[in-house]
């Protein structure tokens, strides 16, 4: 005969709690488990053992059940990009130490220039152009006395300082209000004189009164061309008392900048320009003269009066014709703008001439 011993209600009662307690830990020892495996990286997927279908919603409920005891959601989660990387990759793995440091962008900091001597502030001021200045030479002949408009009666000491002739002469002349000779003297000195001092007396007659006159002094070259003439307007009286006026300007009347002396030009044409000291109511003349005395050019050349009365400049073109080199003098001279008419200065220059 077979006894069978059931258990009594109390044990069956003791036996249900301590089954429910053990499901609970073994559920939560099998969760713990699970996510042991799942965050192990295994080398070879294909040697873990596949679990059972019937297995699948136990497992799902115990795990359910047992990540809400034991795990609460991260505070901030922070976005991750090892999702996006292979199996292969995920790996416990330190970044490379120089991904870690801290790049420091070197700090530029301004440098203080170095000192510079301070300079007092530059005024501005005037720098004064600077112009040719032309020298003035004295004049070939010089008339001390008489001076201009001096009433003389006859006779009458005339003085000059006089640069003789290429033969040393130097002529005199007295000239009347219609164009008469009155005197002329004929004066040799020795051509070894660059300048000599003249000092003649001159004896007049007239039949008026008074007239008007000129006094003259001029010097040639051997060839006999004039070489410098100046002169003076005078008043002759018949009778009564001298009255002299002293002397003008001792200076070169005409100046001559362009062509210097001895040049050789070419081309049928000559540019002549310089100073002149004149009222600008007469033009200037300008001859080429040869040796023979034949012209081969000449031209008239206005003059820009200063009204201050200095020099006022000139220029002008005198076209020429020669047929070989030759050498010729350029004579400028200067009409009296008197009632005497005639060359009241004259001016010379030699120069050669080409065709």
């Amino acid at each position: 005969m077979r006894l069978e011993l059931y258990p009594s209600p109390a044990e069956d009662r003791l036996e249900q709690v301590r089954m429910r307690a053990f499901f609970p830990s073994f559920a939560f020892l099998l969760a713990c488990l699970v996510l042991l495996l799942s965050g192990c990286t295994l080398p070879n997927r294909a040697a873990v053992t596949p679990l059972r279908t019937e297995e699948l919603p136990t497992l799902v409920a115990l795990t359910v059940a047992a990540r809400g005891q034991t795990q609460t959601p991260p505070a901030s989660p922070s976005p991750s990009r090892t999702s996006e990387l292979p199996d292969s990759m995920l790996t416990d793995q330190s970044p490379p130490a120089f991904a870690t440091q801290e790049l420091r962008t070197p700090t530029l900091r301004p440098t203080k220039p170095p000192a510079t001597p301070t300079l007092a502030p530059a005024t501005a001021t005037r720098t004064p152009t600077q112009t040719p200045t032309v020298l003035i030479p004295d004049a070939a002949i010089q008339i001390r006395s008489p001076g201009a408009l001096s009433r003389l009666v006859s006779p009458f000491d005339v003085r000059a300082y006089v640069k003789p002739g290429s033969d040393g002469r130097v002529r005199l002349e007295l000239i009347g209000e219609d164009g008469r000779l009155l005197v002329r003297k004929v004066l040799a000195y020795s051509t070894a004189l660059s300048r000599v001092n003249l000092n003649e007396k001159i004896e007049f007659e007239i039949n008026a009164v008074a007239e008007a006159a000129r006094l003259q002094i001029s010097t040639f070259d051997q060839f006999g061309r004039p070489l410098a003439l100046n002169s003076v307007d005078v008043v002759l009286l018949s009778m009564g008392e001298a009255d002299i006026n002293p002397p003008g300007p001792t200076e070169e009347k005409i100046i001559v900048l362009e062509p210097l002396p001895n040049k050789l030009i070419q081309g049928g044409v000559l540019s002549v320009s310089g100073l002149a000291r004149s009222d600008g109511q007469q033009p200037l003349l300008v001859e080429l003269l040869r040796a023979d005395g034949k012209v081969v050019g000449y031209r008239l050349a206005a003059v820009h009066a200063d009204p201050a009365g200095g020099y006022g400049d000139f220029i002008v073109e005198v076209p020429y014709q020669v047929e070989e080199p030759t050498w010729v003098r350029m004579v400028i001279k200067e009409n009296s703008s008197s009632r005497l008419g005639g060359a009241s200065y004259l001016t010379s220059l030699e120069l050669l001439l080409s065709p």
